[in-house]
């Protein structure tokens, strides 16, 4: 008789339990993959606050004003800072942040798809899209619900190590964010009403961010598991002026001997070593610095993550002097490719050539650069043509401005014009 009484119970517990679960069926989207998030903050924007706050993403006022021009006046953005869930180097879970753009017109939902703008260098925490938005957030203006994420060593990762073109975990990084904002356009409790539908998205960047963006493309064709993919419905990407090779960035300033962009470069080789410590047995970042950047202290300002861009480029240009000299950067034995400590940093940073052991075949890429960048030489988007002259899948458009100093941060508000056209 007991025995019985339990079986009854427990064909009832079934019974519950299937109800139940074809209750929540019905009731919500079913969504092939989910990512954990939290919602930490949001607002509202109007046009005009928005547009407001992004006039430095246009070359002039006339510029950002004729673009004003095509946005509807009653267009809101809802703007949203989101902690999500992700994974580490060690594979790990990790909280990250970024942003979640939701913009809406006359209060309707009528969004053509998703924009990923993978940000652009930062040293500062304070710079990055959770704290400040950057230049490619007027994308939201193009009717895009618009992402970006911090990456981690950012925003709610800050105590984690600085983190610069690590393919290895950006591409995994990012689309979970991607992959977090579908479920949070799916809330019931927002109405847009999706339902069942997912929304495409287009992967964009420039600089770090070109190079992120290829770190996207790479992990979604080579890695992605089937329901990944359905979360992020990938249409195309489009590469802005990346340092596919670290190497070849590297060598560029090397050659060169001077810079205007040294931090860049420290920030670079401490990134690699922070996150492949095992190419670097028995060294220390202090190990590859002159005497000169060491009483600078350019390690422990990128590591407090305080200081800007420009003030940080400002304040290294202003103890290197005129001629703006590696030499008070580098030891002169990791800038000569006879030299072994230049042998150890470049086998290191090769690690992070995004371009090898794979070629782009199921969704376009186009490329954009411009030939005489000062920062990311042109030569990083020439290697991908080279690495990827079989796929039919990719082409490259090029900027031909002349030369002249800070033009790689000039391109970028080109770059961001030519988006605006292009999606």
């Amino acid at each position: 008789m007991r025995n019985h009484f339990f079986s009854k119970i427990s064909v009832l517990a079934i019974a519950l339990c299937i109800i139940s679960c074809s209750k929540n069926s019905t009731d919500d989207p079913r969504l092939p993959k989910e990512v954990s998030y939290k919602v930490i903050a949001e607002r509202t924007l109007s046009k005009t606050e928005f547009l407001d706050s992004l006039k430095s993403s246009f070359i002039n006022e006339e510029d950002a004003t004729l673009f004003s021009k095509e946005v509807p006046n009653d267009m809101t953005f809802d703007a949203l800072t989101v902690n999500y869930a992700s994974t580490d180097q060690k594979g790990q879970e990790v909280t990250l942040s970024g942003i979640v753009i939701i913009p809406k017109v006359g209060g309707k939902f009528t969004a053509k798809g998703i924009v990923l703008n993978n940000r652009a260098t930062q040293i500062s925490d304070a710079d990055v899209p959770s704290h400040y938005w950057n230049q490619g957030t007027i994308l939201a203006a193009k009717n895009y619900v618009f992402v970006s994420s911090d990456l981690i060593g950012f925003g709610a990762s800050v105590d984690r190590p600085v983190n610069f073109c690590c393919y290895h975990l950006a591409g995994k990084n990012t689309l979970d964010l991607v992959i977090a904002a579908q479920q949070i356009l799916h809330e019931k409790s927002r109405g847009l009403g999706l339902g069942e539908t997912l929304m495409p998205f287009y992967n964009t960047g420039y600089s770090q961010g070109g190079y992120s963006a290829l770190a996207v493309h790479r992990y979604w064709e080579c890695n992605a598991t089937p329901e990944e993919k359905a979360m992020a419905p990938l249409q195309r990407s489009f590469c802005g002026a990346g340092p596919y090779s670290l190497n070849e960035m590297m060598n560029f300033h090397f050659q060169n001997g001077i810079s205007l962009y040294p931090p860049y470069l420290v920030l670079g080789l401490m990134s690699v070593m922070n996150y492949h410590p095992e190419l670097f047995p028995g060294y220390k970042i202090e190990d590859f610095l002159a005497e000169e950047a060491k009483e600078m202290k350019i390690v422990e300002m990128i590591r407090e993550k305080k200081t800007g861009n420009k003030p940080m480029i400002a304040y290294v240009l202003g103890k290197t002097g005129i001629e703006h000299s590696l030499d008070y950067i580098f030891k002169a034995d990791a800038m000569n490719p006879e030299g072994k400590l230049y042998k150890v940093l470049s086998a290191g940073v090769a690690v992070e050539n995004v371009l090898e052991g794979w070629v782009p075949s199921q969704k376009r890429i186009t490329f954009y650069h411009a030939y005489m960048d000062d920062c990311v030489p042109s030569s990083c988007t020439m290697e991908a043509e080279k690495a990827f002259k079989t796929s039919n899948m990719v082409d490259f458009v090029w900027n031909e401005d002349e030369m002249e100093p800070m033009l790689h941060a000039t391109v970028e508000k080109y770059y961001n014009g030519w988006l605006l056209l292009m999606l």
